[in-house]
């Protein structure tokens, strides 16, 4: 079998992500290869997540197991080479490859061994069909406010309902709309959206399907299909923790870009977590330090604090202002609350949203 160098080493990479190499059981460190129809179908797991990439090959070979690490590794490009390849040839449980003209033996393991698919095409039923950009979008937007505290699990995921994904860690929370209306709701756990992330890295074209059983989501998208198991807790009743339209005291809209540069600024020098914020009709942000003290001002399109108001002052983290804007927004909506509410960051006309609580100092 001959393939593309490079087309199977971008393969590896995000399969390794998914094979657990700390595992006690071997097969789970390999990865399964399947070749049939002029493709080579590889695939990862790690009981929780199975990733499967199909890459065009030219050829056969048996289906077998190796070894996930040491394959990217004899396969890794070397510099910048075109139409390099990769040749495999499979011969009594040992696959030889040749690579950049160094040719190694494999011992395999049995093809058998590999865990099965989490559903079968028979038992899953139909969810939605996302544009793959969109999708891709919103969950970019919700990823970063997941929480990374495994004794919580139920937020320690995306959740898919109705007409929005949405993650949080309870001090931050981020939505996105979806174009399609989910009918039953979804938890996906952290590592598997980070993984369906990662999969939809690349082009910007194509579709998303997604399928599902009661434990199990499927989703599709170009040479990738992942399989994970869903949570089954119950996702926090965040809706509840959203303020009403219209019930800010101070409503203020900049340029994403300016705002993200000026965190930056403030990232840069300051070594506390904490940003003070002073708004009125601009932004001047302040770095928390004892020691040293960075200021920014930031210039606003509009604001709707009228001259000789008090000016608003809050202190926020850093790094969860930093998370709510997106990188291809153009413009951010700032909306605060009285009495120490929450800072409503929004952006793409509503379409990506972030919840930020103040914090006390």
């Amino acid at each position: 079998m001959r393939i593309s160098r490079k087309t199977l080493h971008d393969a590896l990479k995000e399969l390794n992500k998914v094979a657990d190499h700390k595992s006690s059981i071997p097969v789970l460190s390999h990865m399964y290869l399947n070749a049939a129809f002029n493709s080579l179908t590889i695939t990862a797991t790690d009981l929780n997540r199975r990733l499967s990439v199909s890459v065009r090959a030219e050829g056969h070979i048996e289906s077998c197991c190796l070894p996930a690490k040491l394959l990217e590794k004899l396969v890794k490009p070397e510099g910048r080479k075109k139409n390099d390849y990769v040749t495999m040839k499979y011969e009594d449980g040992v696959v030889t490859i040749e690579a950049g003209g160094v040719t190694t033996k494999i011992k395999t393991l049995d093809a058998d061994d590999f865990p099965q698919p989490m559903a079968s095409a028979h038992d899953l039923r139909f969810v939605a069909i996302f544009q793959r950009a969109h999708f891709r979008e919103s969950l970019s937007h919700v990823i970063p406010a997941m929480n990374t505290d495994e004794t919580r699990m139920n937020t320690c995921a995306v959740s898919m309902d109705e007409d929005r994904l949405a993650a949080t860690d309870r001090h931050r929370l981020h939505w996105a709309g979806l174009p399609i209306t989910v009918k039953e709701p979804l938890l996906v756990p952290a590592a598997s959206a980070k993984t369906l992330l990662c999969m939809l890295k690349g082009t910007v074209n194509g579709l998303v399907i997604t399928s599902r059983t009661d434990n199990v989501l499927q989703v599709r998208s170009g040479s990738y299909t992942l399989q994970t198991k869903l949570l089954q807790e119950e996702f926090p009743p965040y809706r509840r923790a959203i303020p009403p339209e219209n019930s800010e005291t101070l409503q203020v809209s900049l340029k994403a870009k300016l705002l993200s540069q000026a965190l930056k600024q403030i990232n840069r020098i300051s070594s506390e977590d904490i940003v003070n914020m002073r708004v009125n009709g601009q932004i001047q942000l302040q770095s928390a330090d004892k020691d040293a003290t960075a200021e920014v001002i930031v210039p606003t399109a509009s604001s709707s604090h009228v001259d000789g108001e008090d000016d608003l002052t809050l202190n926020v983290n850093l790094k969860y202002l930093q998370d709510a804007i997106h990188k291809d927004s153009d413009y951010v909506t700032l909306m605060f609350h009285a009495d120490e509410g929450p800072v409503v960051v929004s952006q793409n006309k509503g379409r990506a949203v972030a919840l930020v609580m103040p914090c006390r100092v």
